[in-house]
């Protein structure tokens, strides 16, 4: 059924068209379930829904969007690969009259050619600004993980798509994907959580001792938990930064570690934690040997040209990255 659809939507030249299509294929999938077909209409009854409030550079401007419902938004282009920009500018003008009129931000974007489905998410640098931008300045990244391109091989998987974002009735398996979709920076739910919390903490920082607590917090939360085996450090020092790359690059901590190190069946394992166990003192700018070693900035700047004049040729495996470190060494 999808595969036909499919085919047919490859035929038709006309965006009505493929929107009847889109229908139809809707009603076939769900034939027989109310509340679904219910949703249907609603589709169908969005369709040129009307938006107020859009802001503009000279005005405010009233615009009509494909379809708007069960807090969904889709523009629906003739050709994605041709009109994805156009797309996303008329999604960011619709998104933001919704919320100038009070709606909040709670909305799924798509831009759609009835193939490939992209879903757009307001860039997270602008998400404490929403209500000053104009529709031309929003920026909105497709969530490349929560976007779906219709292919023969995976007609299977656009039903679930379908259902997962559109209608939100079949009960799916939780998967790490899945879980950051739903809640993720990208998600809705993430981004509207974002914006009530720092609507509450832009006035409570009004209070000395606010903004006091959070000036100290940032001051001496210096490494930040990543990821398993990925760790961030924060500093307003270049130097500081170079000055621990080049600890942690060196032999020095490596041999040190060794003795307390755990070992697997490949030998030694989990230098991302046993490295933080090593002993190193922290950087002081006046004090000549960490500015010495500060000086590994030097060896960043060589690498990076190598690497621009020497592209790798194929992808870096453990043997491949391994003879890159030797050549970059012999430099």
């Amino acid at each position: 059924m999808i595969i036909s659809y499919l085919k047919n939507i490859k035929a038709a030249n006309k965006e009505l068209t493929k929107k009847e299509l889109f229908k139809d294929l809707l009603h076939r999938l769900y034939a027989g379930e109310k509340e679904i077909e219910k949703l249907i209409d609603a589709i169908s009854a969005g369709s040129e829904y009307a938006i107020i409030n859009i802001p503009r550079k000279d005005k405010r401007h009233k615009g009509s969007a494909d379809t708007l419902y069960n807090r969904i938004i889709i523009e629906f282009e003739n050709n994605l690969k041709v009109s994805f920009k156009h797309a996303k500018e008329q999604l960011a003008g619709y998104m933001l009259g919704q919320f100038n009129s009070g709606e909040g931000y709670n909305y799924t974007l798509i831009a759609s050619d009835f193939i490939n489905w992209k879903v757009v998410v307001p860039d997270v640098s602008q998400l404490d600004n929403l209500d000053n931008l104009n529709e031309h300045e929003l920026i909105l990244n497709e969530a490349a993980d929560a976007s779906f391109a219709l292919t023969e091989s995976n007609a299977e998987d656009f039903y679930y798509w379908i259902d997962r974002f559109l209608f939100k009735e079949e009960k799916q398996k939780a998967s790490l994907k899945r879980i950051e979709a739903a809640f993720g920076y990208q998600s809705s739910t993430f981004i509207e959580s974002y914006r009530q919390v720092s609507a509450v903490f832009d006035e409570a920082k009004k209070y000395g001792e606010v903004q006091v607590s959070y000036e100290q917090w940032r001051k001496f939360l210096s490494i930040a938990y990543v990821d398993t085996k990925a760790y961030a450090f924060y500093t307003d020092k270049k130097e500081e930064a170079y000055y621990l790359t080049a600890i942690l690059n060196s032999t020095g901590p490596n041999e040190r570690m060794k003795d307390f190190q755990s070992r697997g069946l490949f030998g030694a394992r989990d230098v991302h934690k046993k490295i933080l166990d090593i002993y190193y003192p922290k950087f002081e700018e006046a004090n000549e040997t960490h500015q010495q070693l500060a000086l590994s900035q030097t060896a960043h700047e060589k690498a990076s040209q190598y690497l621009k004049d020497n592209v790798p040729k194929q992808e870096l495996s453990a043997i491949h990255l391994g003879r890159l470190r030797v050549e970059l060494k012999n430099t």
